[in-house]
């Protein structure tokens, strides 16, 4: 009856086994914590590895591969978007994706603050709208087309220190001339067999650009002599 006065007997308690069970509770605890951690260094670790292997997709021509690697990298790069942006429409423009293409270089646009790097995207904005156009006209979408040249022919004339070459603009506004010329024969009277003639105002439209792009020469040829014909690409 004198159990208040036993000694307490520490053989009876199971260190091992308390041991045990917080050790288990600590790795419970702590797999959200490293889960969050493992998937921060992927984040940060993905994009320079896919952005290594799309520049050396798109340096071997293999346009679409450069494109798929790119785009999961929209999400995660939050440092040079206008890059970013820029990169995957000249992937996309190259494989064909011409309507993909322009929604990105426009949203480059938006971003890009450095003047030598707008004069690029607005070069491949002009191009890949200018493909888009030609495409276009050999499937029979004359409007799609006269819609294309346009607005290759709208940055390239509000742009001309963009391009090394200022013929693009007389190149452009003929491209524009003849699709509207055919459009015109198409829709405009289907019992002509013969194209209707481009009206005066259209004539007079091509005059002033081709007018305005020789005037807008600069003396100093260094400003436009960076940007040219051809599809430029930004390696990271």
């Amino acid at each position: 009856m004198n159990n208040q006065n036993r000694p307490f007997d520490l053989g009876l308690l199971d260190f091992k086994a308390r041991r045990l069970k917080k050790r288990h509770q600590l790795r419970r605890w702590s797999i959200i914590p490293m889960a969050i951690a493992l998937l921060v260094a992927i984040i940060i670790a993905l994009p320079p590895i896919l952005t290594v292997v799309a520049n050396n997709s798109y340096s071997q021509r293999q346009y679409d591969t450069s494109a798929n690697l790119l785009r999961p990298i929209g999400l995660m790069n939050l440092a040079n978007p206008e890059i970013y942006y820029f990169n995957f429409g000249t992937s996309l423009s190259q494989s064909g994706r011409y309507d993909d293409a322009i929604n990105q270089f426009q949203s480059a646009l938006a971003y890009s603050k450095d003047k030598s790097f707008t004069c690029h995207i607005i070069n491949n904005l002009t191009l890949t709208s200018e493909s888009a156009g030609l495409v276009a006209v050999s499937k029979q979408h004359l409007s799609d087309a006269v819609n294309y040249f346009t607005r290759a022919l709208s940055n390239a004339s509000a742009n001309l220190n963009c391009f090394k070459d200022r013929s693009i603009i007389t190149r452009l506004a003929q491209e524009l001339l003849d699709a509207q010329t055919k459009n015109q024969a198409t829709t405009g009277n289907q019992t002509q067999q013969t194209s209707t003639p481009p009206d005066q105002s259209q004539q007079q439209q091509i005059q002033q650009l081709q007018q305005k792009s020789v005037q807008n020469r600069s003396d100093d040829q260094s400003k436009s002599s960076n940007y040219s014909e051809d599809y430029s690409y930004k390696h990271w």
